[in-house]
């Protein structure tokens, strides 16, 4: 029995001198950790502008990084709904080979956001955004602007002239007009509106009114064509979604830089009809010689009214004060009409004035239906009396009507010198 304790003992003992051998530790057996992996990336190489005109075709480049299998990039284009975003094609492209974005030809206002998207076509979630602003030309157009036309309605030959502040991002803000045909003249105030102008430069004019009888229910919409910041051609152009307004016109649009009372001579021609449709225009010189006066003295007018002619009429008035739009009145008396007429007129600037009839009230008392310009004389004013002011080389227009009552049925054009001695 003792002799067994003793052999235990011993066994103990050389167990733990082996462990203690061993370093009296154990060891932990793991597997390597697994290197890590480089995920899917993109970015926009070069980053996009901020902001592109409505003609500029704008190539977009992204990059994808860290794809074995080289899928490249997939594209989206997005805009607000029901808008026109333009065009981004292709809508798949290789890493690095560009997507061209084209917006579209026109837009509502001056600016439109849209956003392009590119994702990795290996992993859509890698993907990156952004945001473009479209911006157009409606700035091109930025301020208080005079426009006229002249054309046929359905009750004949019909005029409108006007003034409207264009706020330079596509809106109007606030103005006034007047529009008169054989029937009515009447002047009403413009309650706001729009405008475009696309990549070539032309575009459109909505004007609104608060009289249902104009235009297409108070709304009249034009064509625009835009030639510089101080001038546009402009034209009827109806709303096909609207009923029809029967009215074809044209004529001009063009920046006021002036609205001070004019004062001195100013040379003036208006034409159009006599309320019986006769065709009939007028020109002579309105010579203002104090605040509101018209003088008879340097004042005359020549009239044509269907054939029947009456040269050197007397002439005289008075004319109001512009109001904040720059329109006034000019209330003549003449030898060839037994009432007075009066034309409204809208300031382009110090020299030039846009004229339309305004003395038609709808009860047949009113002397005609015409429209056309008054152009200062400035300091000349009183000195053109002699065949020598009138010299050089002319390119005239006319557009009017001939005897036979047809709207709009004369027209010549052409060109003559004057020799300073009364000869063509």
């Amino acid at each position: 029995m003792a002799i067994s304790r003793w052999i235990l003992l011993l066994l103990s003992a050389a167990m733990i001198a082996g462990l203690a051998g061993c370093g009296g530790s154990t060891t932990n057996v793991q597997n390597p950790p697994a290197p890590p992996s480089t995920p899917v990336s993109i970015a926009f190489q070069p980053a996009p502008a901020a902001s592109v005109t409505l003609n500029s075709a704008t190539p977009m480049t992204a990059v994808v990084s860290n794809d074995p299998s080289n899928a490249g990039v997939d594209w989206a284009l997005l805009c607000q709904s029901s808008t026109n975003c333009g065009t981004l094609n292709p809508l798949h492209t290789s890493s690095g080979a560009p997507a061209v974005y084209m917006p579209p030809d026109s837009i509502s206002g001056n600016t439109q956001a849209v956003t392009i998207e590119a994702f990795a076509t290996a992993d859509h979630t890698q993907n990156v955004a952004a945001g473009i602003t479209v911006t157009g030309f409606a700035g091109s157009l930025k301020g208080t602007y005079v426009f006229e036309t002249r054309g046929i309605d359905a009750n004949g030959p019909f005029q409108l002239a006007g003034v409207i502040l264009m706020d330079g991002n596509g809106g109007i803000t606030s103005g006034e007009q007047t529009h008169s045909d054989i029937l009515l003249s009447v002047s009403d105030p413009i309650s706001g509106g729009s405008y475009t102008i696309g990549a070539d430069g032309r575009g459109t004019l909505t004007i609104n009114t608060a009289d249902q009888n104009i235009g297409q229910q108070g709304i009249e919409n034009l064509s625009l064509v835009f030639l510089s910041s101080s001038h546009a051609l402009i034209a009827t152009l109806d709303n096909p979604l609207l009923n029809p307004s029967f009215e074809t016109s044209s004529g001009t649009l063009d920046l006021q830089t002036s609205t001070t009372a004019p004062m001195g001579g100013f040379a003036f021609t208006v034409n159009g009809t006599d309320l019986s449709l006769g065709p009939m225009a007028i020109g002579g010189v309105l010579k203002i010689t104090s605040p509101k006066t018209i003088s008879g003295a340097g004042s005359v007018a020549d009239q044509d009214d269907a054939g029947a002619v009456f040269p050197n009429a007397t002439l005289s008035g008075t004319v109001t004060n512009p109001d904040g739009f720059g329109s006034l009145k000019f209330n003549l008396t003449t030898a060839f009409a037994p009432a007075p007429v009066q034309f409204t007129g809208y300031m382009v600037d110090a020299l030039h004035i846009k004229l339309i009839e305004s003395d038609n009230n709808g009860s047949g008392t009113g002397f005609g239906s015409t429209s056309g310009l008054a152009i200062g004389q400035g300091a000349a004013t009183g000195t053109f009396t002699k065949d020598a002011a009138f010299a050089g080389t002319y390119v005239f227009g006319i557009l009017g009507q001939d005897l036979f009552a047809l709207p709009t049925s004369l027209a010549s054009v052409g060109r003559f010198t004057a020799d300073s001695s009364g000869h063509l």
